[in-house]
């Protein structure tokens, strides 16, 4: 059953909390090669489509290549488009884009919230470190 529940569009405060909290939490699972506590974090929906093995098969490459984005903590995000929430795959879908001035290369991001046991919980991610 999808969710159309209804959750307030969060503060810029903590639009950049989420934000960041979340691509560090990927760059853990990155660095520890083990996306399990990852997978614990992201919507149930998320949860029952795919599995932390199949998360970290995806994000492969990023660990072969040894990336680490934990220097986005010296950042403050910059969305680009403004965050919106709209209705994408039946569900009302915070969506955050854009990118950490992080060098030598920006650190871009795309990240969608679900609502999930009334908290806005990640139902996608794309990290892209390469050059633009």
């Amino acid at each position: 059953m999808r969710s159309t529940a209804i959750l307030p569009m969060p503060s810029d405060l903590e639009l950049q909390e989420m934000t960041e909290r979340v691509l560090l939490d990927f760059n853990g699972a990155v660095q520890m090669a083990d996306f399990g506590s990852f997978y614990s974090k992201i919507s149930v929906p998320w949860q029952k489509q795919t599995s932390a093995e199949e998360l970290q098969a995806s994000f492969q490459g990023f660990i072969d290549k040894k990336i680490n984005i934990s220097p986005i903590s010296s950042w403050s995000a910059v969305f680009t488009p403004k965050p919106n929430i709209r209705v994408d795959t039946g569900y009302n879908t915070l969506i955050l884009m854009g990118y950490y001035e992080t060098s030598p290369y920006r650190t871009k991001f795309r990240l969608h919230f679900i609502p999930d046991e009334n908290q806005w919980r990640l139902s996608r991610i794309e990290v892209d470190t390469t050059p633009d």
